[in-house]
C-alpha cells in the first residue's frame, strides 16, 4: 500500500475527526492507525497508539485497500447461530407447562439441567445451564427457591426447642483478660 496519498490523507482526516465527533472510537481507531501508516510510522508504533495487535492493524490496511473507509466501517457482529426457533420455544414453554412430572421425572420441581435435558432430548440443541435461565427468562418464566420445611413439624415442639435447647448450644464469649499491660 502507498504511504502517502495526498487526497487519501485528507479524506482519513475527515473522517477520523467524524468519527470522533459521533463516537464511534473502533472506526476512529481504525482510521487512526491507517493515517499514523500513511505518516509513515512503523507498526510497532502503531500497535502501541492504538492499543490494538500487529495483526489487527494489517487486517485493517488490507480493508480500507480494497474497500476504503466503508471497509472499516462495524459490520454484524451476528455471534452464534440461534439455538431453538420460535415455534421451539413455545413447545418447549407448553413441555414447561405441564410440568416434570408429566415429561417423566420424578419430583415436581424444574432445575435448569433438567430443563437442558429437555431441549437436548426434545429438540437436539444443547445448552450451558447459565444459558437456560436466559431462555427461561425470555419465555416468562422466573426462578422459584423451594423452601425448607420439615413435613411434621409441631411448632410448639419447635418454639420449646428455641427457648430451652438452642440458648445452652450456644456458644458464650469468653471473658476478656486484662490487657497485658502493667503499671
Amino acid at each position: 500500500m502507498e504511504r502517502t496519498h495526498e487526497q487519501s490523507q485528507v479524506s482519513i482526516k475527515e473522517a477520523i475527526k467524524k468519527s470522533w465527533q459521533e463516537g464511534d472510537l473502533r472506526l476512529w481507531k481504525r482510521l487512526k492507525a491507517i493515517w499514523l501508516y500513511q505518516k509513515g510510522y512503523p507498526p510497532e508504533d502503531i500497535c502501541t497508539a492504538v492499543d490494538v495487535s500487529r495483526r489487527s492493524i494489517f487486517y485493517w490496511l488490507e480493508r480500507y485497500k480494497s474497500l476504503g473507509i466503508a471497509g472499516l466501517q462495524e459490520g454484524q457482529h451476528p455471534g452464534r447461530p440461534r439455538g431453538l426457533e420460535d415455534e421451539q420455544l413455545e413447545r418447549l414453554a407448553e413441555i414447561l407447562d405441564s410440568g416434570p412430572v408429566a415429561y417423566g421425572f420424578s419430583s415436581g420441581i424444574w432445575t435448569c439441567a433438567r430443563v437442558g435435558h429437555v431441549i437436548q432430548v426434545e429438540f437436539g440443541v444443547g445448552y450451558h445451564e447459565d444459558h437456560i435461565r436466559k431462555i427461561l427468562h425470555q419465555l416468562g418464566f422466573s426462578v422459584q427457591r423451594p423452601t425448607k420445611k420439615l413435613a411434621q413439624a409441631d411448632p410448639q415442639w419447635q418454639q420449646r426447642w428455641v427457648r430451652h435447647t438452642y440458648p445452652g448450644l450456644k456458644k458464650t464469649p469468653k471473658r476478656k483478660r486484662g490487657s497485658g499491660i502493667s503499671r
